[in-house]
């Protein structure tokens, strides 16, 4: 209530001081402020990795990158502490990596938003709304592909690797859009689910097959290539699918 009361107080100050001394606002009036006190930053979760302010203003670019960010580290300062703005160069950005969004020593658990695993200086950058309805995004694509498959709480065992690039286990699994270098491997397996990549030249695909006998196809490449992935699918002994996701608009 009593920071309510201050701002407020603050606002009408403002609100008086353009209209004495600042041309144009000599009949400016008023309407309203913001309904409460808005917060930047509370607790932030533990994640399996922490962002910093390095990470934002050296445009750091991550494997399991979910998201990118272009927005630099703006920290307000607290009593004894300095105020911060610090800008990108034009045209960098930096990506936000999956560990920062799966909390540390949890099953089943994702974040996203201002509660994201980062430092001060790193959080000064990633709590805008832009970035955190990203980040939100890639969370709740990943949660709902996990259930789809069949794999929740086996998150671990979807994104292994062995030289696998984790964006494509993460955000292509969840069926979102992502660019992401080729794949080195050829298939992975888990319990409960086996990925194949297919590479037909012209465009890329992942095949999901679930233990139950399902099969998920994940196009990614132009129409042009849809002749090859049936002919790769033919040759896995797949004669229809359950579903079939676009990834990218062509």
């Amino acid at each position: 209530t009593a920071a309510e009361i201050e701002g407020r107080r603050q606002v009408f100050n403002i609100a008086n001081l353009l209209r004495a001394r600042a041309p144009g606002f000599e009949r400016s009036y008023l309407i309203e402020t913001g309904v409460q006190v808005g917060v930047r930053e509370t607790r932030r979760a533990v994640g399996d990795y922490a962002v910093t302010g390095e990470d934002v203003m050296g445009a750091r670019k991550f494997p399991d990158r979910i998201a990118r960010g272009c927005y630099g580290v703006d920290v307000h300062g607290q009593k004894g502490e300095k105020s911060r703005m610090e800008h990108l160069q034009p045209g960098q950005y930096y990506e936000i990596p999956l560990g920062a969004i799966i909390v540390q020593d949890w099953e089943n658990l994702l974040v996203a938003g201002r509660c994201l695993s980062a430092t001060r200086a790193g959080h000064a950058a990633l709590r805008i709304q832009a970035t955190s309805a990203a980040v939100g995004e890639a969370a709740g694509a990943l949660a709902a592909g996990l259930v789809l498959l069949g794999a929740l709480g086996q998150l671990g065992t979807v994104l292994l690797a062995g030289g696998l690039d984790v964006l494509l286990a993460a955000a292509l699994l969840a069926g979102v859009a992502a660019a992401a270098p080729a794949p080195r491997v050829e298939a992975v397996a888990s319990p409960t689910v086996t990925v194949h990549f297919l590479d037909v030249g012209q465009g890329d695909g992942i095949l999901i097959r679930t233990a139950d006998g399902k099969a998920v196809l994940l196009d990614a490449g132009p129409p042009e290539a849809r002749n090859g992935f049936l002919d790769r699918l033919r040759a896995l002994g797949i004669t229809g699918l359950d579903a079939l996701i676009i990834t990218h608009a062509h």
